[in-house]
């Protein structure tokens, strides 16, 4: 890598990093709000709700029933904001990940394939152990076998595979004792790499929810629960799937 991308891939390892520290830091800070706090905070986002709901309905509600709207609104307002604050803080360790080499990114990677590595450096040895070999090859030769081994491993292999029926791709048929790296497309070492980053940061996200609700155990009117965390981590989840959906779909369009 020339030295002026590898400043400016390093610099934007720093700016990420930044950011996640800042966005951690914005995490704890509402945690710290006391239950007033934070309660009197949820309350008048759902009155502005209320509010917004009225102007585009033309009702007016007043009264007990506003009060009793804005009191309905406020938990799912909560629970909404922390799903939301945890997919952004998922949405952020997968961009620093991806910025270094074992997780997809950029860095100093072999010229030609090594055994069990794809071109991008990806590890595909788990394709190519004896038992695994041998099995496959024994199923090749009795027909039962048509695709390469990587195929019947992962849902997300077949779908970035090479077919058959596509004369411009390599085949599928499966020449016994052939090594299975030929098979480890570019395309499934990329959603390889991405799905490791995706669990590696949905993992750095619940155990921040989690130290994050253990926190609020000492702020007076708040309470630390097992149910938080697992929205908290749900919400990261969601913004994970979202994420790496879209990735997946741009990268394998450009690639076809």
């Amino acid at each position: 890598m020339k030295d002026g991308k590898r400043a400016r891939l390093i610099a934007l390892r720093i700016i990420v990093a930044g950011l996640i520290v800042l966005w951690a830091s914005f995490i704890f800070g509402f945690s710290g709000q006391t239950g007033g706090e934070s309660g009197g905070l949820s309350a008048k986002v759902a009155d502005a709700l209320v509010s917004a709901a009225d102007f585009f309905t033309g009702a007016t509600t007043v009264g007990s029933a506003r009060a009793s709207a804005i009191e309905a609104l406020q938990f799912p307002i909560r629970k909404a904001a922390h799903m939301s604050e945890y997919a952004v803080l998922a949405l952020l360790v997968l961009a620093q990940l991806r910025l270094w080499p074992a997780f997809g990114g950029p860095g100093k990677q072999s010229a030609a394939p090594m055994a069990g590595m794809t071109g991008d450096g990806d590890d595909v040895s788990f394709l190519e152990d004896g038992p695994t070999r041998q099995a496959c090859a024994r199923r090749s030769a009795r027909g039962e076998l048509t695709r390469p081994p990587g195929e019947w491993i992962s849902p997300l292999l077949r779908l970035a595979g090479p077919r058959s029926d596509q004369p411009d791709r390599p085949s599928h048929d499966v020449v016994p004792g052939a090594p299975t790296a030929a098979f480890a497309t570019p395309a499934a070492a990329y959603l390889r790499t991405l799905r490791r980053a995706a669990l590696v940061a949905w993992g750095a996200a619940t155990l921040y929810a989690a130290t994050d609700e253990f926190h609020q155990l000492f702020v007076p009117g708040r309470a630390g629960l097992p149910t938080d965390v697992l929205i908290d981590a749900t919400g990261a989840a969601l913004g994970l799937f979202v994420a790496c959906s879209l990735m997946a779909a741009f990268y394998l369009r450009r690639a076809s």
